[in-house]
Protein backbone atom coordinates (compact mmCIF):
# COMPACT_ATOMS: atom_id res chain seq x y z
CA UNK A 1 0.00 0.00 0.00
CA UNK A 2 1.77 3.10 -1.12
CA UNK A 3 0.74 5.98 0.57
CA UNK A 4 0.82 10.27 -0.29
CA UNK A 5 4.71 11.77 0.11
CA UNK A 6 4.77 14.31 2.11
CA UNK A 7 4.91 17.96 0.45
CA UNK A 8 7.23 20.96 1.24
CA UNK A 9 4.57 22.12 3.61
CA UNK A 10 4.45 19.13 5.73
CA UNK A 11 8.21 18.81 6.06
CA UNK A 12 8.43 22.35 7.31
CA UNK A 13 5.94 21.26 9.88
CA UNK A 14 7.92 17.94 10.81
CA UNK A 15 11.12 20.33 11.22
CA UNK A 16 8.72 22.64 13.13
CA UNK A 17 8.05 20.03 15.61
CA UNK A 18 11.58 19.61 16.47
CA UNK A 19 11.52 16.17 14.14
CA UNK A 20 14.25 15.77 11.48
CA UNK A 21 12.47 14.02 8.43
CA UNK A 22 14.42 11.17 7.11
CA UNK A 23 14.34 8.76 3.76
CA UNK A 24 14.98 5.04 4.62
CA UNK A 25 15.41 2.81 1.36
CA UNK A 26 14.20 -0.98 1.94
CA UNK A 27 15.66 -2.56 -1.03
CA UNK A 28 14.44 -6.36 -1.59
CA UNK A 29 15.13 -9.27 -4.21
CA UNK A 30 13.80 -12.22 -3.90
CA UNK A 31 11.74 -11.97 -1.01
CA UNK A 32 14.79 -10.88 0.69
CA UNK A 33 15.45 -7.43 2.42
CA UNK A 34 18.94 -6.09 2.15
CA UNK A 35 20.56 -5.30 5.43
CA UNK A 36 24.09 -3.41 5.83
CA UNK A 37 26.99 -3.55 8.18
CA UNK A 38 28.08 -0.19 9.75
CA UNK A 39 31.55 -0.48 11.82
CA UNK A 40 31.31 3.14 13.32
CA UNK A 41 28.41 2.62 15.35
CA UNK A 42 28.85 -1.56 14.77
CA UNK A 43 25.13 -2.18 14.02
CA UNK A 44 23.53 -3.97 10.73
CA UNK A 45 20.72 -1.79 9.86
CA UNK A 46 18.75 0.13 6.73
CA UNK A 47 20.14 2.88 4.60
CA UNK A 48 18.77 6.09 5.37
CA UNK A 49 19.30 9.69 5.25
CA UNK A 50 18.34 13.14 6.16
CA UNK A 51 15.79 15.24 3.60
CA UNK A 52 17.16 18.66 2.91
CA UNK A 53 15.31 22.07 3.59
CA UNK A 54 13.35 22.79 0.37
CA UNK A 55 14.19 19.01 -1.02
CA UNK A 56 11.37 16.68 -1.60
CA UNK A 57 11.62 13.13 -0.13
CA UNK A 58 11.73 10.91 -3.54
CA UNK A 59 14.87 13.14 -4.36
CA UNK A 60 16.30 12.62 -1.07
CA UNK A 61 15.99 8.96 -1.71
CA UNK A 62 17.73 9.12 -4.51
CA UNK A 63 20.35 11.48 -3.65
CA UNK A 64 20.61 9.72 0.13
CA UNK A 65 20.97 5.74 -1.78
CA UNK A 66 23.61 7.08 -4.34
CA UNK A 67 25.65 8.50 -1.64
CA UNK A 68 25.48 5.57 0.57
CA UNK A 69 25.05 2.82 -1.84
CA UNK A 70 26.75 4.12 -4.74
CA UNK A 71 25.24 5.14 -8.16
CA UNK A 72 26.16 1.57 -10.22
CA UNK A 73 23.76 -0.14 -7.27
CA UNK A 74 20.76 2.17 -7.48
CA UNK A 75 20.95 2.21 -11.39
CA UNK A 76 20.42 -1.54 -10.82
CA UNK A 77 17.36 -1.36 -9.04
CA UNK A 78 13.47 -0.56 -10.10
CA UNK A 79 13.46 3.00 -12.10
CA UNK A 80 11.39 4.13 -9.50
CA UNK A 81 14.06 5.47 -7.35
CA UNK A 82 15.37 7.21 -10.03
CA UNK A 83 12.01 8.39 -11.03
CA UNK A 84 10.80 9.44 -7.72
CA UNK A 85 8.29 7.37 -7.88
CA UNK A 86 9.05 4.24 -4.88
CA UNK A 87 6.14 3.30 -3.45
CA UNK A 88 6.33 5.32 0.32
CA UNK A 89 5.30 2.24 2.58
CA UNK A 90 4.49 4.43 5.74
CA UNK A 91 5.98 6.65 8.32
CA UNK A 92 6.97 6.41 11.85
CA UNK A 93 9.28 8.53 14.29
CA UNK A 94 11.40 8.62 17.17
CA UNK A 95 11.92 11.04 19.90
CA UNK A 96 15.60 10.84 21.70
CA UNK A 97 14.82 10.12 25.15
CA UNK A 98 15.02 12.47 27.78
CA UNK A 99 18.46 11.56 29.07
CA UNK A 100 19.82 11.77 26.14
CA UNK A 101 21.82 15.38 25.46
CA UNK A 102 21.46 15.75 21.82
CA UNK A 103 22.14 19.30 21.06
CA UNK A 104 21.50 19.58 17.44
CA UNK A 105 19.71 22.32 15.78
CA UNK A 106 17.11 21.77 12.97
CA UNK A 107 16.43 24.98 10.52
CA UNK A 108 12.70 25.27 9.36
CA UNK A 109 12.41 26.61 5.52
CA UNK A 110 12.45 30.29 6.81
CA UNK A 111 15.72 29.78 8.51
CA UNK A 112 14.22 29.65 12.15
CA UNK A 113 16.24 27.23 14.54
CA UNK A 114 14.18 24.20 16.04
CA UNK A 115 15.95 21.86 18.80
CA UNK A 116 16.13 18.40 17.79
CA UNK A 117 13.75 16.02 19.63
CA UNK A 118 13.61 13.24 17.11
CA UNK A 119 13.39 11.97 13.52
CA UNK A 120 10.50 11.37 11.43
CA UNK A 121 11.38 8.38 8.94
CA UNK A 122 9.79 7.79 5.82
CA UNK A 123 10.04 3.99 4.94
CA UNK A 124 10.32 3.41 0.51
CA UNK A 125 10.36 -0.07 -1.32
CA UNK A 126 12.45 -0.46 -3.43
CA UNK A 127 13.01 -3.67 -5.09
CA UNK A 128 16.51 -4.31 -6.98
CA UNK A 129 16.87 -6.23 -10.12
CA UNK A 130 19.72 -8.23 -8.24
CA UNK A 131 21.34 -9.42 -4.78
CA UNK A 132 24.69 -7.66 -6.71
CA UNK A 133 26.08 -5.24 -4.55
CA UNK A 134 29.58 -4.21 -4.69
CA UNK A 135 30.66 -3.37 -0.94
CA UNK A 136 33.33 -1.24 -1.78
CA UNK A 137 31.53 1.30 -3.17
CA UNK A 138 29.57 1.95 -0.47
CA UNK A 139 30.02 3.37 2.89
CA UNK A 140 29.25 0.01 4.89
CA UNK A 141 31.74 -2.64 5.63
CA UNK A 142 29.48 -5.44 5.20
CA UNK A 143 25.59 -6.54 3.61
CA UNK A 144 23.52 -9.44 3.67
CA UNK A 145 19.72 -10.39 2.04
CA UNK A 146 17.85 -11.78 4.80
CA UNK A 147 14.76 -13.52 5.10
CA UNK A 148 12.00 -11.39 7.73
CA UNK A 149 12.67 -13.62 10.06
CA UNK A 150 16.03 -13.48 9.98
CA UNK A 151 15.93 -9.80 9.86
CA UNK A 152 13.72 -9.20 12.87
CA UNK A 153 16.45 -11.42 14.69
CA UNK A 154 18.97 -8.56 13.58
CA UNK A 155 16.95 -5.93 14.33
CA UNK A 156 15.76 -7.51 18.02
CA UNK A 157 19.85 -7.64 18.71
CA UNK A 158 19.86 -3.89 18.07
CA UNK A 159 21.38 -2.09 21.28
CA UNK A 160 19.61 1.29 20.12
CA UNK A 161 15.28 1.13 20.97
CA UNK A 162 14.80 3.91 19.11
CA UNK A 163 16.77 2.47 15.81
CA UNK A 164 15.47 -1.15 16.52
CA UNK A 165 11.81 0.15 16.72
CA UNK A 166 12.09 1.50 12.98
CA UNK A 167 13.88 -1.29 11.49
CA UNK A 168 11.07 -3.58 12.82
CA UNK A 169 8.28 -1.55 10.89
CA UNK A 170 10.11 -1.23 7.85
CA UNK A 171 10.46 -4.73 8.11
CA UNK A 172 6.77 -5.14 9.24
CA UNK A 173 5.80 -2.50 6.39
CA UNK A 174 7.56 -5.21 4.01
CA UNK A 175 6.16 -7.95 4.82
CA UNK A 176 2.28 -6.15 5.21
CA UNK A 177 2.84 -5.26 1.24
CA UNK A 178 4.01 -8.35 0.66
CA UNK A 179 7.72 -7.65 -0.75
CA UNK A 180 9.63 -10.01 1.63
Amino acid sequence: MSIKEPGATELDAIRKAGLRPEVVGCFFNDNKLLFLFDDRYKVWGLPQGGIDNGEMPSAALNREMEEELGKDFVNKCDTCIVLGRCTLMGEDHIFFPASTKVEKVLKTDDGTEVPMKGKEYLFYAVQTQSQSLDIKKTEFERHSWLTHEKALQLADDMPQKGKQKITREAISLLKENKFI
